[in-house]
């Protein structure tokens, strides 16, 4: 039996959405931060890991955290059409998935979550210090978006729209690239403390924004945000 410990607004959102396209029977356990921070105590315990992060996925009597590691041992031990992880007969589109799957937490969410830190813990009586922190992280993560747009608007002019009116990161069909990065984006795009300095690049990223309607769209997505009442899912005026 597949368990997956889950925290709310999280990236575990990316687990309970792998764990449906590949139609695994699998029992979710959801946790409320605390005061809209941190992981309960609770999780900790039950879910039975040294740091208590979210997320954690038990496989009978196999232990396994983090999101990029989970999402590999599920696409590799059950995708046996290597659907969401190309086999080695496509290996450039294999190393590519890998390193999309890298970028998601190394570039992206390495950029964006110092800025949310920033906001939670430097007092507001110090805001020149906390917006002046931001601006100095902001060029970063303009250029981690310019990469993916790049990426999408390529494979749009190379395969057609194949997701939506959009691409695919790698190849002509979802894999865990998609899956491990479309929640580093939207968080960035809709976050609050992210997004309202953000607004006119967010306009002109127009093959991110179809590639993240179109994974929207899927109906495994729509079951994995109701799970956890997920909020960073794209509002249809941006």
């Amino acid at each position: 039996m597949i368990t997956h410990y889950m925290l709310e607004n999280s990236r575990a959102i990316r687990v309970e959405w792998a764990l449906r396209e590949l139609g695994l029977e699998h029992d979710t356990k959801c946790y409320k931060r605390v005061n809209g921070k941190k992981a309960p105590p609770e999780m900790k315990q039950e879910s039975g890991t040294s740091v208590g992060k979210s997320p954690a996925l038990r496989d009978g009597d196999l232990l396994i955290v983090e999101s990029s590691a989970i999402l590999t041992y599920l696409a590799e031990k059950y995708d046996k059409s290597g659907r969401l992880l190309p086999g080695l007969e496509r290996e450039q589109d294999r190393v590519d998935t890998f390193a999309w799957v890298g970028f998601a937490e190394g570039a992206l969410i390495c950029h964006a979550l110092p800025i949310t830190y920033a906001a939670w813990f430097i007092p507001d009586e110090e805001e020149k210090a906390r917006q002046g922190f931001y601006e100095k992280l902001k060029p970063n993560i303009i250029n981690d978006l310019d990469c993916v747009e790049a990426e999408l608007k390529k494979n749009v002019e190379q395969f057609g729209e194949k997701n939506g009116q959009g691409a695919f990161l790698v190849g002509q069909e979802l894999t865990i690239a998609d899956i491990q990065v479309a929640f580093s984006v939207e968080y960035i795009f809709t976050h609050p403390t992210l997004s309202k300095g953000l607004q006119d690049e967010i306009r002109r990223f127009v093959h991110i924004k179809a590639w993240l309607r179109g994974l929207e769209a899927r109906p495994q997505y729509k079951e994995a945000t109701k799970v956890a009442d997920y909020v960073f899912t794209l509002p249809d005026d941006l």
